[in-house]
């Protein structure tokens, strides 16, 4: 296997890729597609100008320093950048400014340095699934750009249908969504951490906080990131600290969601990271406390998870018996609360009616999901009937936790006491709070 990803043995990998390469372009000179090409490309290749992968390169590194080599061939300037990423970046970037220009932006990028390549990270880390959260996206990168900077009445219309239209053309989709983006993760990993160095590491926290985004467009940044975190690590650093800042919008995906696409080492570095943050965040004067103190427990309740879960992959583990219901109750508490602050924030800015009481028991039953676990405990929440109707299924070694008024709680164990010394369920006791809890999704 060795000897076929070493570029020094003939008929290797790495020529079979150099070779196919070297048609692609042939195939593309013949139609006419506008690129770097010429004669060169067409003709055997000339060895050295980049360095060539090691003997233990992944696939991907193979192919990538096979197109760059080509590349530097083709284009001697290239040979100059040394690695092979490098060298297909500045390709790539050859390319944005030709069709910048073609819709008459090139002045603007040249008058805004970095904005072309923000306007690419940002295209990368939001995706958009139509035209309209293509502007949304647009917005949020412009903005994210000149953080700090006064925003007046906002970006210009026309700019914005610009720019999302030039995206569109340079990554199309090929599933549907409006955009595609630059690919392989680790080459749309590299433009995003150079745009986050020279923003002196705010784009990436702007622009996931930013409220024109969907939770889907958050989560894919947070995605794009995690896979791109093991060759850039300050990606993971910056995405943990944007977290920590809006947990009521961010943690969730990025303990939940994200986590769970990772590798299980991959996942206990990502959500250490975001542990980490959020108590750093905590220290800060300006922090809310309840939301820290909430924010700190969900990312204690994510490792527990993804440790149980670890645990459970290698061998059976023994029932522990049931969590403690007053931890269970103030954590209750705390998410009820903030439900609460959410939904009379949207009530203030027109997303929800007061009087709106449609979806009520799903939305409970969503934000109750979000705890996951408690004290160790998955808890998969199905809310049923009226705001506290229904039930809190647990797993089969976990309690089952009753939700109706004066029932009492019952243990999956069939020798556990079932009388009435059973501790009451910590629902029962909450029926006060019902007044307190959002009703339909505005909130979230």
């Amino acid at each position: 296997m060795n000897d076929c990803i070493d570029s020094t043995v003939p008929g290797s990998a790495f020529e079979a890729a150099r070779h196919a390469f070297t048609e692609r372009i042939r195939v593309l000179r013949g139609a006419g597609i506008e690129d770097d090409w010429d004669s060169a490309a067409a003709t055997p290749a000339a060895r050295g100008r980049i360095a060539p992968p090691e003997r233990h390169s992944s696939i991907l590194t193979l192919h990538m320093t096979a197109l760059a080599d080509l590349l530097a061939e083709i284009n001697p300037a290239f040979a100059a950048y040394g690695r092979p990423v490098d060298v297909l970046l500045a390709h790539e970037e050859r390319y944005w400014r030709r069709i910048a220009r073609a819709r008459d932006l090139d002045g603007i990028f040249q008058r805004q340095p970095g904005l072309l390549s923000t306007m690419i990270a940002t295209q990368s880390l939001a995706g958009a699934g139509d035209r309209a959260q293509a502007r949304a996206a647009i917005i949020a990168g412009l903005e994210a750009h000149h953080h700090g900077l006064p925003t007046g009445a906002g970006p210009d219309a026309h700019l914005v249908d610009a720019i999302e239209d030039m995206l569109a053309v340079l990554y199309p989709s090929g599933s549907g969504a409006r955009w595609g983006s630059i690919g392989p993760d680790l080459l749309a990993g590299e433009v995003i951490s150079e745009v986050e160095e020279a923003s002196d590491h705010h784009v990436i926290t702007s622009l996931l906080q930013h409220p024109s985004l969907t939770l889907e467009q958050r989560q894919q940044g947070l995605t794009v990131i995690s896979r791109a975190a093991d060759a850039q690590p300050e990606l993971a650093v910056s995405a943990a600290k944007a977290v920590a800042e809006a947990p009521d919008v961010l943690l969730s995906p990025a303990t939940h969601e994200v986590a769970d696409q990772m590798g299980k080492s991959s996942a206990l570095q990502w959500i250490t990271e975001v542990r980490t943050a959020v108590e750093h965040q905590a220290q800060q004067a300006a922090t809310d406390p309840a939301l820290s103190s909430w924010a700190i427990s969900m990312t204690r309740h994510a490792l527990n998870r993804l440790r149980t879960r670890s645990a459970a992959a290698a061998e059976p583990v023994t029932p522990t018996g049931p969590p403690e219901w007053a931890d269970v109750h103030a954590e209750a508490q705390q998410v009820l609360s903030l439900l609460q602050d959410a939904r009379s924030r949207a009530i203030r800015h027109g997303l929800a009616s007061r009087d709106d009481s449609s979806g009520s028991s799903e939305h409970i039953a969503d934000m109750i999901a979000q705890l996951s676990w408690i004290n160790g405990a998955r808890v998969d929440a199905t809310v049923a009937e009226d705001t506290f109707g229904g039930k809190v299924e647990c797993l089969a070694d976990k309690p089952t936790i009753a939700t109706a008024v004066g029932r009492k709680t019952r243990t999956s164990n069939p020798s556990a006491s079932q009388g009435d010394d059973a501790p009451s369920s910590p629902w029962d006791a909450g029926q006060q709070w019902g007044a307190a809890v959002p009703t339909g999704r505005g909130g979230t």
